[in-house]
C-alpha cells in the first residue's frame, strides 16, 4: 500500500511481473530514465484536455472528436431546476406505502425516478445455465479479492503473451498485490447480465469489493443499463448483490477496455486517471 508522498518502484514491478514496461511507463516515457518517481507527478494529468470518443459498438473503429465548449441554454437549466424540485417534493411528501417514491394530486402524480431498489439484485432465480460464458483468469481466494475486473478477453492475450498485454500492464502499474485482484472474461451471449450476476453470487462474502468493469459491453451487462460509456467511465456508483444470507456490498468504476486504449493510444491518459480513481477507492494510493 502506498500514500501519495510514496514512489512506485517500477524497476521491481518489471522484473516480478516480466514486463518490458508497465501501463504507467508508457504513458510517461521520460519516467524510464528512473527507476521510481513521485505518484504526485500522475496526478497532474487530470488537468489534461483529452477529446471525447464516439464509440462503435463493435470496438473496432473509434474516433476522435472536439467538442467546443458552449454554455447551457438558459431552458436546459430552468428544466433541471424544476426536476430537480419535483425530486424533492417527491422526497418530503411521498406515499409511505411506495416507500415514499411517488405522490399524487388532483389532475396527475410525480414519481421519482431514483429508486434505490434498482441497484439491490437478488441472485437467487440464476439459471442453472449460466457461467457457461464467464472464465475466472486467475487462482483466487475470494476472502482475499478486493478488485475483480470483468470485460470480454482482450484481443493481445495469447498464451505465448502472459504479462505482455495491456490489461496486465495496467493491473501491473496499480501495483496490486496479486492475491487481491481477480479478472473475469465474459463472452457475448443471449445473457450477458446473467452471467454478471454469476460471478457476483461466486464471489459474495458479505466484505465489500470493488468492481471494474471494462468497456461498454461489460458495463451495460453488469449495470443491465445501456450508457454511453465516453459519458460515465471513471464515475463510482454503489450496488447492493444478496444470495441467501450472503450478500456484498460493490463500488462499481467503469473503464475503457484495453482493446480500445490499442486502437485510440490517446485515451490511454483518461484510463490510467479512472484506474488511479479506483486505487485511490481501495487504498492503493
Amino acid at each position: 500500500m502506498t500514500t501519495p508522498s510514496e514512489t512506485i518502484d517500477f524497476k521491481h514491478i518489471r522484473e516480478e511481473k516480466n514486463t518490458p514496461s508497465t501501463f504507467a511507463e508508457d504513458l510517461f516515457p521520460y519516467n524510464k530514465v528512473w527507476n521510481s518517481y513521485e505518484l504526485s507527478q500522475v496526478e497532474n494529468v487530470r488537468d489534461t484536455q483529452v477529446a471525447p470518443v464516439i464509440e462503435k459498438e463493435d470496438r473496432k473503429e473509434s474516433v476522435s472528436a472536439e467538442k467546443p465548449l458552449v454554455s447551457e441554454p438558459v431552458e436546459n437549466n430552468e428544466k433541471k431546476n424544476i426536476l430537480s424540485s419535483f425530486e424533492k417534493f417527491v422526497s418530503e411528501n411521498g406515499d409511505e406505502n411506495n416507500e415514499g417514491r411517488e405522490v399524487s394530486f388532483p389532475g396527475g402524480k410525480v414519481v421519482s425516478k431514483d429508486i434505490a431498489g434498482d441497484k439491490v439484485f437478488d441472485l437467487e432465480k440464476l439459471k442453472s445455465s449460466t457461467g457457461d460464458n464467464v472464465v475466472f483468469f486467475d487462482d483466487y481466494d475470494k476472502d482475499k479479492i478486493k478488485v475483480v475486473f470483468i470485460c470480454e478477453k482482450p484481443k493481445d492475450m495469447r498464451e505465448d503473451n502472459q504479462g505482455q498485454d495491456l490489461l496486465s500492464k495496467m493491473i501491473a502499474a496499480m501495483n496490486m498485490p496479486k492475491e487481491e485482484y481477480l479478472r473475469v472474461f465474459i463472452a457475448k451471449d443471449d445473457e450477458p447480465q446473467e452471467n454478471c450476476s454469476f460471478v457476483m453470487k461466486e464471489l459474495l462474502t458479505n466484505k465489500p469489493l470493488t468492481v471494474v468493469t471494462m468497456g461498454a459491453f461489460a458495463t451495460n451487462s453488469f449495470t443491465r443499463k445501456k450508457d454511453r460509456l465516453s459519458k460515465i467511465h471513471g464515475k463510482l456508483s454503489e450496488f447492493h448483490f444478496v444470495s441467501g444470507g450472503l450478500s456484498t456490498s460493490v463500488s462499481h468504476f467503469p473503464v475503457f477496455h484495453p482493446d480500445l486504449l490499442t486502437i485510440n493510444p490517446n485515451m490511454k491518459r483518461s484510463a490510467w486517471i479512472d484506474l488511479q480513481k479506483v486505487m485511490k477507492h481501495v487504498g492503493y494510493l
